[in-house]
């Protein structure tokens, strides 16, 4: 018996898949897995090439066809902590560990679910609409907390663009997840990220948050010291948006 070819499956733990365990489709040249998702036939052999992960047109409408619970894997799962990956998710995406590690917190925090989105486009009106995100536009934060509840993750290489990025997230209807991943943050700081974040008028969030050293912090609006006189907030994380959720509330 020759060798048993394997290639690279978004989502796979391993990371690869035996060929003889997935289903070749003739009308496509592609190959289907037992999950449903799709792995590019490229050229006459496969790759784990990063284009690997891009679906057809006809790929993702089959996808978005299906049931809502089946359009999602489990990446994440210890009890109730639990981070669950849009099929159409990329993990091989620059920033996916970075908002892996932010929805591991998030969801520990919450000891409950949190979802990872995909871009999702303005024309999958529905969908968007299922997922509370806005049908007006294609904006998708990185994750949901819950149906109409968003967190975008933010790595700035440079303090002078904590503010902006921030700005970007609240562009999206989601609060700003801050991380220092790309620089350093500092939590004795936390107070002056925060007014940063307040003074730039185009966060209407009325909470940021901070993922440093692999820890959430939370800074709400009005309760930062020199910012409306008020006194300095709490920093540790918790009891974040509805702390009360149950696992399933979603689904």
């Amino acid at each position: 018996m020759g060798r048993e070819k394997y290639v690279a499956l978004p989502g796979c733990r391993c990371g690869m898949l035996s060929l003889r365990s997935a289903i070749f489709s003739k009308s496509t040249g592609n190959l289907l897995n037992s999950s449903g998702l799709f792995v590019r036939k490229v050229g006459r052999r496969m790759t784990n090439d990063r284009s690997i992960q891009r679906f057809t047109l006809e790929e993702r409408k089959e996808i978005y066809a299906r049931p809502l619970a089946r359009q999602f894997e489990t990446v994440f799962a210890e009890g109730r902590v639990v981070v669950k990956k849009h099929l159409i998710k990329s993990s091989i995406a620059e920033d996916y560990p970075r908002v892996l590690a932010v929805a591991k917190a998030l969801a520990t925090d919450r000891q409950a679910t949190v979802y990872l989105l995909p871009e999702i486009n303005a024309r999958e009106k529905a969908l968007r609409t299922l997922l509370g995100l806005s049908a007006d536009n294609g904006y998708t934060p990185d994750i949901m907390v819950e149906k109409g509840v968003f967190v975008d993750v933010k790595s700035p290489k440079i303090i002078d663009k904590l503010a902006h990025n921030a700005g970007k997230a609240a562009r999206q209807s989601a609060v700003a997840c801050i991380t220092d991943h790309r620089l350093t943050l500092d939590v004795n700081h936390l107070d002056e990220y925060a007014r940063r974040v307040f003074g730039n008028d185009a966060y209407d969030q009325k909470q940021v948050l901070f993922y440093i050293s692999g820890h959430l912090y939370k800074k709400t609006k009005g309760l930062v010291l020199g910012l409306y006189g008020s006194p300095v907030s709490q920093t540790g994380f918790s009891g974040y948006i509805s702390p009360h959720c149950k696992d399933n509330d979603f689904f």
